[in-house]
């Protein structure tokens, strides 16, 4: 089945709970792009049409130096690269990027997803491109069974995503998709199996047009500095809360903003 062969506006929920050593839950909405990564390299006009500033400032906006290799060079080249060091020679026949555009110049993913398809249309990776508030990123590289959360690709933290986990854990990672939804699944245990965090994605798909994107943005302005004050009032809520504060990336004897682990699937 080909999926996303248009570019897609996604309206999703996001749902985010920590279940230890104290429950604090919180959900929000939001939008989201799915866009083709070949589109993207050759700064489609196609794209500008439907509202998208490619490479340029725009009400949203999509800069290549934002992902990848963070210098603005080919994210195709990127991504195959990486999935070549992840033991996955298979070349994707299309990559689509599942993100948040810059909105005003202004943008922050906690985690961008690139779905990488076969010649036949089938889903055989995602590379899930997690960011944190230190300006520091990390690739994991998932393959898991195709448009179901059952079985499901494991990985082990060693990225600092939230200063109030311990520095380390594994997380599972989960993908649904279909011709008009998208769902993401991403769960967190510590070393011994104990649940501490999920985190879900869940919303429709419909073809990208400037009058959506225009809509999109009157129900939800400035969505990127949304995410971003979310991220800090939920900080505020755990300090309250008595969690304690483990620290930055220092946390990490070898963190670093280039670092791309092996990939583990369960």
């Amino acid at each position: 089945m080909d999926l996303l062969t248009q570019p897609q506006l996604l309206s999703a929920r996001v749902f985010h709970a920590r279940l230890a050593p104290r429950r604090n839950a919180f959900a929000y909405r939001v939008y989201y792009l799915a866009l083709d990564v070949d589109q993207l390299d050759a700064s489609d006009q196609s794209l500008q049409r439907q509202g998208l500033a490619l490479e340029r400032f725009g009400l949203h906006g999509f800069y290549r130096r934002d992902h990848g290799a963070r210098d603005g060079s080919s994210l195709r080249a990127w991504a195959e690269a990486l999935l070549r060091q992840e033991g996955l020679d298979q070349r994707p026949h299309r990559m689509v990027l599942v993100t948040l555009p810059r909105v005003l110049g202004f943008v922050f993913n906690p985690v961008s997803f690139w779905f990488c398809f076969d010649a036949q249309g089938q889903r055989f990776a995602v590379i899930a491109e997690v960011n944190n508030t230190f300006g520091q990123t990390r690739a994991y590289v998932c393959a898991p069974p195709r448009d179901a959360y059952q079985a499901d690709a494991y990985q082990e933290k060693d990225f600092v995503v939230s200063p109030f986990l311990r520095p380390e854990g594994r997380y599972r990672f989960g993908f649904a998709l279909s011709q008009a939804k998208l769902g993401v699944a991403i769960d967190l245990a510590d070393r011994d199996g104990k649940a501490l965090l999920t985190a879900r994605l869940a919303g429709r798909l419909q073809p990208l047009t400037r009058a959506r994107l225009a809509a999109a943005f009157l129900r939800h302005p400035m969505v990127t500095a949304k995410v971003v004050g979310l991220i800090h009032w939920q900080a505020v809520k755990l300090l309250a809360k008595g969690l304690r504060f483990f620290g930055g990336p220092s946390a990490y004897a070898a963190a670093s903003p280039t670092h791309h682990g092996s990939n583990k699937h369960g």
